[in-house]
């Protein structure tokens, strides 16, 4: 999403490292986590996606991504 790329900012250390961001929450789902409902994104971006969420719950829903993307922008 922003481009961070652990390795070159912590070595080794920062291999192979990625969270994942659920497009649907999981408070939301009756079922299991699909991988078509999850995002590779870095730590910051992930918080600041949650932090969306939470400030506009009824109307970002799946969109979170791309109006962060939106806001990154700016």
């Amino acid at each position: 999403m922003c481009g961070t790329n652990f390795t070159e900012i912590y070595g080794e250390l920062g291999e192979n490292f990625i969270e994942v961001h659920h497009l649907i929450p999981i408070s939301k789902t009756q079922t299991e986590t699909s991988y078509r409902n999850l995002r590779p994104v870095c730590s910051n971006c992930h918080r600041m996606l949650h932090r969306l969420y939470r400030r506009n719950e009824k109307s970002i829903g799946p969109h979170a991504i791309e109006e962060l993307r939106r806001l990154m922008k700016k």
